[in-house]
């Protein structure tokens, strides 16, 4: 009997777990970090302590249905000794890495894929014995295996000093402000300014401030991968913004919690944004919603966050909104509303401090997207470096790349950020106009902080091939630089370009430079309308 093979991608789906218990089950697989809690079932075989979700294989014209370990599908190699699906009943099945039987992964692992560490599959430790027994390995790759990780443990000289000694208790100390004030400096560079409306930020010191939302503090602020983070005192954003603003100034309510349906403390949230002057609403994801194993098919306001953001607004207080998330959430009703929007991703252990500083102007936002920022999920994927199309967008013609009910931009584009001071580019200038390919082109810029605080700039250096084959895409990003200036200064940022980075797969595949015009641009972000543009030519 053939067998098809059921790949990892397209496991058999278990039945949803409410929000509540998918928190609770993250939150205890965390602590418990793969405990090696194992059974010893009737057979002699080594068991995680896992639930018992339904794994399928898929016969001719039969389903038989196994229970197994971990969740995933088994994949039944072409050489596997199992003929039937009967023979898979009470086998351990491997969802980490290689799937499948633990004997048949320990096999494969060792002599076709040459991995000579296991870390979490147990393939070697399940199944090795067995596979040394049946003849599937021999001691001789053991060996070899063994040696290539003892050659590189002592090339690391972990054999002459295995555990570092721990620091003394004053020098921990020392450490540990320095490195709380490395992390502040890190959060507070990493916040996204993305809106700004009527100069609502900085706040004002004199301004009644009302804390509204379930994203304030605690290890919620460390994200998903935050290992064993939660042992460390975690600044919340409720504390630092109490002792940044004067005695009772602050208000704060929760309004709703995080996998929540209860919407009873939506009334203490509009009450207190009533009697304030400017309402800072903290919402986004739950560090459980992003990570491994953390897909959302809809990545906008988990659970009941937009009914209460709605509520709030609705009061008409100018609101400051915090956007925790671990990816760039599509909601662009709220970016419309708010007054101002922060990108606060999960910002560790200085969260609370790196926002105060922030929102009170002890700081200056600085830093930019990544990404470019989709308004809904049906833009994905949406990025500065597309390819041109034959029918680019057009208003005015509607055969053209576009959508019926968005537009066809990004929310925000790639490099977005503002601040609290306002420059200006200018002086775009190249050392010539037209280079042999063993040049190097030198870009530069002039920069002026136009506005009354100190910043900091990043000009962005991109690229475009303007006739190439195959088509290279519309921008390539070639150059990063920054420069801090006073208000009023102003100051050069210089690229240096080699002619052979603007190589571009050709139609062999091989990167090469294709004689012709290129177009450079640079700005502060891949908005083409402000971006500033020059062309060369390669001979």
């Amino acid at each position: 009997m053939t067998l098809d093979v059921q790949v990892g991608e397209h496991p058999v789906e278990p039945a949803r777990d409410p929000p509540v218990a998918r928190a609770e089950q993250f939150h205890r697989r965390r602590n418990e970090h793969h405990a090696d809690d194992r059974r010893i079932d009737q057979n002699g075989e080594s068991h995680a302590q896992t639930e018992q979700l339904q794994l399928t294989v898929v016969a001719q014209n039969e389903t038989a249905k196994t229970k197994g370990p971990d969740s995933g599908s088994i994949v039944v190699l072409k050489d596997s000794p199992f003929q039937k699906p009967a023979d898979l009943a009470g086998k351990r099945i491997s969802t980490s890495g290689l799937h499948g039987q633990q004997t048949i992964a320990a096999q494969y692992v060792l002599k076709r894929a040459g991995v000579d560490i296991d870390m979490l599959g147990t393939a070697y430790m399940l199944g090795l014995p067995t596979a040394l027994k049946r003849g599937d390995v021999t001691i001789g790759m053991v060996d070899e295996a063994v040696r290539r990780v003892l050659v590189l443990k002592e090339k690391l000289g972990l054999f002459e000093r295995p555990y570092p000694p721990a620091p003394d208790v004053r020098r921990r100390e020392v450490q540990s402000a320095q490195a709380r004030a490395l992390a502040r400096e890190a959060a507070t560079k990493s916040v996204v300014l993305l809106k700004n409306e009527q100069g609502l930020l900085p706040l004002k010191p004199q301004q009644r401030i009302a804390l509204i939302g379930p994203v304030l503090g605690g290890d919620l602020l460390l994200g998903g991968w935050q290992a064993a983070g939660k042992d460390v005192p975690v600044a919340t954003i409720r504390d630092a913004l109490d002792a940044a603003l004067p005695s009772g100034a602050l208000s704060f309510a929760k309004g709703v919690e995080h996998f929540s349906n209860d919407a009873s403390g939506f009334a203490e949230a509009v009450r207190i944004a009533q009697d304030a002057d400017v309402v800072v609403l903290s919402v986004g994801e739950h560090e459980g919603h992003s990570g491994e194993a953390a897909s959302r098919a809809g990545i906008g306001l988990p659970d009941r966050q937009r009914e209460l953001a709605e509520a709030v607004l609705d009061v008409g207080k100018p609101t400051v909104v915090l956007l925790s998330s671990g990816r760039p959430l599509t909601v662009p009703w709220l970016f419309e509303r708010a007054h101002a929007v922060m990108a606060t991703w999960f910002l560790g252990i200085e969260t609370g401090n790196a926002i105060a500083d922030l929102l009170m102007g002890r700081a200056n936002p600085s830093g930019k997207l990544a990404i470019s920022w989709p308004r809904s999920e049906g833009q994905i994927p949406i990025f500065h470096a597309e390819r041109p199309t034959g029918r680019p967008f057009s208003s005015e013609d509607m055969y053209t790349s576009g959508y019926l009910d968005t537009p066809v931009t990004p929310q925000f584009p790639f490099g977005h950020g503002l601040s609290y001071t306002r420059f200006e580019i200018g002086r775009f200038r190249t050392n010539a106009s037209v280079f042999a390919t063993a040049d190097s082109i030198v870009v530069e810029a002039d920069v002026t902080n136009a506005g009354a605080m100190d910043g900091e700039e990043t000009v962005l250096l991109f690229s475009r091939d303007v006739v190439a084959w195959p088509a290279a895409p519309i921008m390539e990003l070639r150059g990063v630089s920054k420069i801090r200036l006073a208000p009023g200064g102003s100051g050069t940022v210089r690229f240096d370009l080699p002619v052979q980075s603007l190589a571009f797969p050709a139609s062999d595949l091989g990167p090469g430079v294709q004689p012709g015009e290129f177009e450079l641009m640079v700005g502060s972000s891949a908005a083409p309308a402000a971006l500033l543009r020059t062309r060369i030519r390669v001979n």
